[in-house]
């Protein structure tokens, strides 16, 4: 694996399973953009500056390596709170809703065929639209009882 800046450009080896970014200065080598060798990194070096020469490439690596260290965080709270954010701004938009059906529903309304959705009036139109957005989102965070991954 490689990792380049706009003139260097360093090599590392790869590092076998289970054990963490090598630093041996056999292990990475650096060439600038021309192709010319240039000398060898020292173990100093890289012991002062892994985050330069291993950096977040090496690390991945060492954690994608094996399945024990792949441990990451899954944000529950944030998540929980992003959906019920999300779930009250549907709630909104339902009472939108609600409210322009009993709108369109009024005896003194004009005479607008509330069963069909092909000549459904704009306004309605763009609401469930956005409603639709909204609760694909929503619906992404849980498994369907029916095996539909999404809405």
């Amino acid at each position: 694996m490689s990792i380049g800046t706009a003139s260097t450009s360093v090599e590392l080896s790869s590092t076998a399973p289970s054990s963490p970014p090598s630093t041996r200065r056999d292990s990475i080598s650096t060439s600038n953009t021309t192709g010319a060798e240039e000398p060898a990194l020292t173990e100093e070096e890289i012991e002062k500056k892994p985050w330069k020469y291993i950096g977040y490439k090496g690390y991945s690596k060492f954690i994608a390596s094996d399945n024990d260290f792949y441990v990451v965080r899954k944000f529950a709270t944030l998540n929980t709170r992003v959906t019920l954010a999300l779930q009250d701004e549907i709630v909104v938009l339902e009472s939108d809703l609600d409210v322009l059906d009993a709108q369109y529903s009024k005896r003194d309304a004009e005479n607008l065929h509330n069963g069909l959705f092909r000549d459904d009036r704009q306004d309605r139109n763009a609401l469930i639209k956005k409603i639709a957005s909204k609760l694909a989102k929503y619906s992404e965070q849980f498994p369907s009882p029916l095996g539909f991954s999404k809405f």
